[in-house]
Parts: C-alpha cells; structure tokens; sequence
C-alpha cells in the first residue's frame, strides 16, 4: 500500500484509494468485548501465539466501492446472524437452557460475508487465484454448486477469537489441511482450501452458498457444536484443562520424567495442577499477555 493509502483491493483487484476496514464487521459486534488474534504464514510451524488485537483490527484491504457494496448487502444478515449465536450460547449457560427458535433468515447473504471477510484476512492474490470466490462475493446472486466451497462453522464461547489468513495445518501421517479460520463469539468459520480437517465437529454450511439472494431459509440450533478457541493455532479447540495438560506433559519431557502422560493425569486428576503451574513459572490461567482468555 502507498503512503497516499492507495493499493489493490484484495476483493476486486483493482488500484483504488484503499478504506480503513474493521476486521471483524464492526456493526455486528458493536459494543462487545473481545480480543482478536492474528496467525499467519510461518507462525503456525514456528508455534507463535499470533499478533494481539483488542476489539478486532483495522486494516486497508478494500476498496470503498467493496467495502461499501458488500457491507449494504451483507451485513444487516450478518449482524442478526451474530446476534442469534449470542442468544444461543446465553442459553447453553443456562442450568435450564431454554429453546432458542430456530435461525430464520438469508443464508448466502451469510456465507458472502464470512467468505468477503476471509478473503480480506488472505494474502494479495487470493482472490485472483480463487475467482470464483471473489465472484461470489461481488455477485450478490452468484451461488456456487456444493463441491466449489467447503464452508463450516461451530459455536465459539471463549472471548479471544483468531483469525488466520490462508495456513497448511500439518498431522503427521496425513496430508496437509490448507483453511482460513475466523473465528470470534458466537460463531468460528473454517474455510477448506485442499486437503480434509482434521477435526470433524464443525459441521458444514455449504449449502448456504446454494440458496438465492432473496432465499429465506431455517438454521437449527442443535445442530451446531461448541468448541473453545483458547490457542491461536488453527483447528485448535483444546480446552483450558486440555491445555494444561500438554503443558505440563511437555514439562515432564522436557525433565525427562519415565512417565509423563500418565503423571501429568495424576497432577491433574489431584488438583495439584496450579501449584506444579506456580512452581515452573506458568500462569495457571492461561490468560496471557499474548491473549489467552480465562473467561
């Protein structure tokens, strides 16, 4: 980007005076609390934690004309999309949770923006590489057939959301899992670029990207997982227990203990897992200056 604050615009390619865009959309979180982080490239092999945000970030990467177009088309639906994940995991805390209607509303209008904004979180060339992404989003009646977009989602309860840009998840003895993932409550986004997740939960909203503009559409609460986001890493839904006991596991390795997993399990099962936390240094409620959330 120029110093003029000129550029390419990562939707439609062209050279415009870039605008200053609120990552996430601000109208559908306006006035909530909640920290971003930013994981990308090299990061995710190096172990990075990824760059901290509070209340998302700003960055120049549309134009105003996409910016403009794809926020009046979009962004009324995504807001009360965001709003409707909300009631839903108020009412999971609930000790009696009450029903939530089912999600009434525009589906594609949904899907455009998730991916306008997974495209906007991608390095220069994304969409150029991938038109028919970025066709689907300028085209607000363009739909796409169920093998063009691998599109899912789950509920994310933890305060501190990620955002990764394009990044290769690696598993040893499977191929590599090339996504993007926005997540920030109530909703994570996984978008497949190649390869197949390798966590299974979040379940697919593909089919929105099938439906018309103008297609009014029900969404089913109880279809929908609930995975914490605690860790920048992308498909990362350990819990704070969870992660804790990789952490003190690694300990015990790096000690050169005869049996780690299971002392680890015992450490914890015993509720001696804050003061052996307290003894090495390591803060027990991974709420990190990096980002980490203990809510």
């Amino acid at each position: 980007m120029a110093r003029d604050g000129s550029g390419v615009c990562k939707l439609c390619g062209k050279h415009a005076q870039l605008t200053k865009e609120h990552i996430p959309s601000k109208g559908a979180y306006d006035r909530l609390s909640y920290r971003v982080r930013v994981l990308s490239g090299d990061q995710v092999f190096e172990g990075g934690r990824g760059e901290h945000y509070q209340r998302g970030f700003h960055a120049r990467v549309l134009c105003a004309k996409c910016n403009n177009q794809t926020g009046a088309w979009y962004g009324d639906e995504f807001s009360a999309w965001t709003k409707w994940g909300f009631q839903l995991l108020h009412a999971m805390r609930q000790e009696r949770p009450p029903l939530v209607a089912a999600y009434e509303g525009y589906p594609a209008r949904i899907a455009k923006q998730v991916i306008s904004t997974m495209i906007a979180l991608a390095e220069d060339g994304f969409a150029e590489r991938r038109p028919h992404l970025r066709d689907f989003v300028l085209d607000r009646h363009r739909v796409l057939e169920p093998d063009q977009l691998r599109l899912t989602m789950y509920l994310c309860p933890t305060r501190t959301g990620r955002s990764t840009g394009v990044v290769r998840a690696l598993k040893r003895g499977s191929d590599a899992h090339v996504l993007i993932e926005f997540a920030l409550r109530p909703f994570g986004y996984v978008l497949t670029l190649s390869g197949q997740p390798f966590d299974p939960r979040p379940i697919s909203i593909s089919w929105f990207a099938g439906c018309g503009y103008d297609e009014r559409r029900l969404v089913v609460p109880a279809q929908i997982p609930v995975l914490p986001t605690h860790e920048a890493i992308p498909g990362d839904y350990r819990t704070r227990d969870e992660i804790r006991l990789c952490v003190i596991v690694s300990i015990l390795k790096e000690q050169r203990h005869p049996t780690p997993e299971e002392e680890a399990a015992r450490i914890m099962a015993s509720g001696e897992g804050s003061e052996f936390f307290s003894q090495h240094g390591e803060d027990w409620t991974l709420d990190f200056t990096t980002g980490l959330s203990s809510t």
